[in-house]
């Protein structure tokens, strides 16, 4: 299922990056043996690593948003009904290689790597009209995060051009690293930082494993695999 996507341009229009062209389809996990991805719908991917595979999924607990794609391949929790998330900020994010995030530096600059890069390479700040614009300057200090049990580094940034502001989020372990970004237009940084740091206790992350052979039985979407229960 794909969740609506709010209208006009923002952040999200600002960082036109496919996620899944990103994260590199060849990696290891974490005993060293090379994984493939599987599939990936909205928020959750399934990976084979040797004969095991192995399911990831970020879910939010909150009854007004639902999970989706959009366009750019980013995973969002968008609000179907969009009054009910009045002057509430847009979730959306999108895995990475963990890998080169928690081989490199981890600091701000990293994050801002990870904002800038495309897919084909061009590393350009643009609107939604073309026209360049400065790159953020963080306007926080660093801070550490928890998302369910996967530690992260957030920084907080604003647009004026746009103008918006925006809490982006860096989380990994040894197999998975995401980005998450909530972003809003109505909220001046200080005020979206706090409603950032009220809904992160809300994430929760599933993990499960199975036997590879079981592959051949994949049919439907995510929410109709009994099999992705199998093992903790």
């Amino acid at each position: 299922m794909r969740s609506g996507v709010r209208s006009g341009f923002g952040l999200s229009a600002v960082i036109a990056i496919s996620a899944w062209m990103f994260v590199v389809a060849q990696a290891f996990g974490q005993d060293g043996q090379s994984c493939r991805r599987v599939e990936g719908d909205g928020a959750s991917y399934l990976e084979q690593c040797g004969d095991r595979l192995r399911s990831f999924t970020l879910s939010l607990q909150d009854i007004r948003r639902s999970v989706g794609s959009d366009l750019h391949a980013r995973f969002r929790f968008g609000c179907p009904i969009e009054p009910m998330c009045e002057n509430e900020p847009e979730i959306f994010g999108w895995f990475i290689d963990q890998h080169q995030w928690r081989g490199g530096t981890q600091g701000e600059a990293a994050i801002f790597d990870l904002l800038e890069r495309q897919p084909l390479g061009a590393t350009v700040w643009t609107t939604f009209t073309g026209a360049r614009v400065e790159p953020p300057v963080p306007v926080c200090e660093m801070f550490a995060v928890t998302i369910s049990d996967m530690a992260g580094r957030a920084v907080c940034y604003r647009f004026p051009a746009i103008p918006q502001s925006a809490i982006v989020i860096v989380a990994s372990d040894e197999n998975t690293g995401f980005v998450l970004i909530f972003s809003a237009r109505t909220l001046n940084w200080e005020s979206l930082r706090a409603k950032t740091l009220q809904r992160l206790p809300r994430f929760e992350i599933h993990r499960a494993s199975g036997d590879a052979a079981l592959l051949r039985w994949m049919r439907g979407p995510p929410e109709k695999r009994p099999y992705l229960e199998w093992t903790r």
